[in-house]
């Protein structure tokens, strides 16, 4: 799971540092309980290649490299979609599908980066596995493009032009509609609060000053995870900057949880992997 820690001022002026999931909405699954031919768990398949077999995957770098497969791959086909396999169960030889759509053009590394880790930390995902991980806006480089010049010259724009076709227009023409196309691809992701993740900044800082006292592994830690809360924040202003010129409004992708029924896999102890997956339908081999 991915987890953006980030910070927030309600209109009460009280700063709270939460945590949201991101996910790809477009994402779905779309088999349980599989085997595919010449494909493992925690794979990406598109074009009958594997991510995990591919020049593509290799130690380090940045998380755009498995856009950048995608990329290559698509432009040998007219698929709109790839799969994604995830482990069903961890100590389990079947794993679950995904459906996802295919990456849109590029618009910046900071984009693809995201998409990137979105990609990764579903095919590395365990059930009921909850360790998760910490990422930055500001390093997968979401606002290296947002700079003030820029946004200066959307807002001249913006405030010149109300017609919205010779806007986009002005925007390719001036060099700034990466700007708010970075903004509407962002909608494509899921921004959720887990829920009971919220706390008083001031708060967090009281503990932070205790820990800070005896200097432990916790303290850098906790150190760590603030000061990537407010460079999400610094990141989301910029963000919300230029949907508030574009649109008149705030960014808003950040959404408080809403109730939902859990669905919670069972499954018969009394069946095994083989006994299970000979119960589905074996045209499965064939959804890559």
């Amino acid at each position: 799971m991915l987890r953006l820690p980030i910070i927030n001022t309600n209109r009460n002026g009280v700063k709270r540092i939460c945590i949201a999931q991101i996910s790809k909405k477009n994402a779905s699954k779309i088999r349980e309980g599989v085997v595919l031919k010449g494909y493992n768990a925690g794979d990406i398949i598109t074009n009958g290649v594997s991510y995990n077999e591919s020049i593509y995957n290799t130690p380090g770098g940045e998380p755009n490299k498995t856009v950048n497969f995608l990329r290559y791959f698509k432009g040998k086909s007219d698929k709109s979609t790839f799969m994604i396999t995830t482990k069903e169960y961890n100590d389990s030889t079947l794993y679950d599908l995904y459906k996802v759509e295919m990456p849109s053009s590029k618009i910046c590394v900071g984009t693809d980066n995201l998409l990137g880790s979105v990609i990764l930390d579903m095919k590395n995902e365990i059930p009921g596995n909850e360790k998760g991980r910490i990422i930055s806006l500001k390093k997968l480089g979401i606002d290296r493009s947002i700079t003030d010049d820029k946004l200066d010259v959307l807002e001249q724009i913006v405030k010149a032009e109300k017609d919205p076709k010779r806007r986009i227009e002005l925007m390719q023409l001036n060099g700034v509609s990466d700007l708010k196309n970075i903004i509407d691809y962002l909608k494509e992701f899921k921004f959720e609060i887990i829920s009971g993740t919220t706390m008083k900044v001031d708060d967090y800082k009281s503990i932070l000053d205790v820990f800070e006292l005896i200097n432990t592994k916790e303290t850098k830690a906790l150190s760590k995870f603030y000061n990537v809360a407010l460079e999400n924040k610094e990141v989301y202003d910029k963000l919300s900057r230029v949907s508030k010129i574009i649109y008149n409004k705030p960014l808003g992708l950040i959404e408080n949880p809403k109730k939902s029924k859990v669905l919670v896999k069972t499954m018969d102890s009394k069946k095994t992997d083989a006994t299970r997956l000979e119960d589905r339908n074996n045209s499965y081999k064939n959804a890559a």
